[in-house]
Parts: structure tokens; sequence; C-alpha cells
């Protein structure tokens, strides 16, 4: 790995167990060439425009690098409305759609659009929110892509296996 950063992302003053959330970057050397990924892990109790402003910064953690980008991780991104950062109020703000949108409208897709959730509620599996996500950039192309149970987590494990596109559909930011 090279060019490893971290970058603060922005902060978000909640009722209790308030964090410094961050994004970790670094390039990676593949046989395809560089790949720059990005993880984050962002704030649970915040409504969609905060959590964009998080993901803005996420992005950000990408300028100047030119070739196949990834960023992924923790969204958090259930559907609820936040009152004081405490209360959930449920299915009112689409934030995984909030979350899809803006990454679309930054060059990036995802493979887990029709994937199940990440996050069984209350640890019974059949409802489960889609809080993790990988994103890649136009010129990666998902040849594959899982949700798996993992015992040692209250997420379920997400993997993505991508190849370098090429020719006219290959992007270069």
């Amino acid at each position: 790995m090279d060019e490893v950063s971290v970058r603060p992302l922005p902060y978000n003053q909640l009722r209790f167990r308030s964090r410094c959330r961050i994004a970790v970057a670094a390039t990676v050397r593949t046989p395809a060439g560089p790949v720059r990924l990005v993880n984050v892990h962002l704030d649970t109790r915040i409504n969609k425009a905060r959590r964009l402003a998080q993901v803005d910064a996420a992005i950000a953690a990408l300028n100047g690098f030119e070739g196949p980008r990834v960023v992924g991780g923790d969204f958090n991104s259930a559907d609820f409305a936040w009152i004081s950062s405490t209360w959930p109020v449920p299915f009112v703000q689409k934030q995984a759609k909030a979350v899809q949108e803006r990454m679309s409208s930054a060059g990036f897709a995802t493979p887990f659009g029709d994937a199940r959730g990440t996050y069984p509620l209350l640890g019974w599996g059949a409802l489960a929110f889609k809080l993790d996500w990988f994103f890649l950039s136009p010129d990666l192309e998902a040849t594959g892509s899982g949700v798996d149970d993992v015992p040692i987590t209250d997420h379920r494990g997400i993997w993505t296996a991508s190849s370098r596109r090429s020719g006219p559909t290959a992007f270069r930011r």
C-alpha cells in the first residue's frame, strides 16, 4: 500500500457517544495497476444532510488520483430520521437511497442495489437494514459480490470482486 492517509469527516455533536469519524485512504498496488481505496464508518444518529456531508468528505479523499477507485464501509444508512440524535423515526428519510444517489452523481456504482440487508434488526435475519456498501468508479466492473453471515460481528460481511474496464466505457477522473 502507498499514500495512506486519514481524513477527518465532518464532526457531529450527538446527544451521547459523539465520535470523531474518519475516512482512511490508501493506494493498493494490484496486477492491473494501482487502485485507490477509501474506507469509512459514518455516524449513526444523524439525518440525511449531515450523512451526505460525511459522504462528500469521503469522496474528496479521492481527489487527485487518476485511476480506479473504491469507496466502502459502514455508511450507517438506515432509513430513519433522528430527533435530537436520540429518537429514531423509522422510514421518514430514505438515507440508503440518498447515499446511493450522491455516490452515483460522483460517478460511482454499487453492486449491492438488490442485495440483502447487512444489519439484521434485533438479530432477526428477515428484517435488515442495508448499512454497508462498496461503490466502484466507472473504470471498474463488479464481477461478483455478496453479503455473508459473519458470526463475530453484528453486521453481515460484504465483498466484491472487480476487474478493470477497458475501451470506451473506461473513465478517468
